[in-house]
């Protein structure tokens, strides 16, 4: 997510030169130095709200096997138990 914030910051600059906005401007170190620290914002948001939304489960989906089998290898739990039509 980190790395997918810097490149949209690097790119934001060229985009908003193709949507009109003159090269001067778009082109200024302190415009770079803007949109990659709103890259970096925008990827924290995201890792932060996939961490809320997963983490919250994770803990859940790693016990379910413990709760079936009543063990902790999780290698004998067979697929076929967690298939729909199986």
């Amino acid at each position: 997510m980190l790395g997918f914030g810097l490149l949209i910051g690097l790119l934001f600059p060229f985009v908003v030169v193709l949507l009109g906005v003159p090269r001067d401007i778009a082109l200024r170190p302190s415009y770079y130095v803007a949109t990659l620290i709103a890259g970096l914002a925008v990827a924290e948001v995201n890792h932060l709200r996939a961490r809320t939304v997963v983490g919250v489960r994770l803990p859940v989906s790693l016990l379910t096997p413990n709760i079936m089998y009543g063990t902790n290898d999780v290698m004998r739990c067979p697929v076929a138990d967690h298939l729909v039509n199986g």
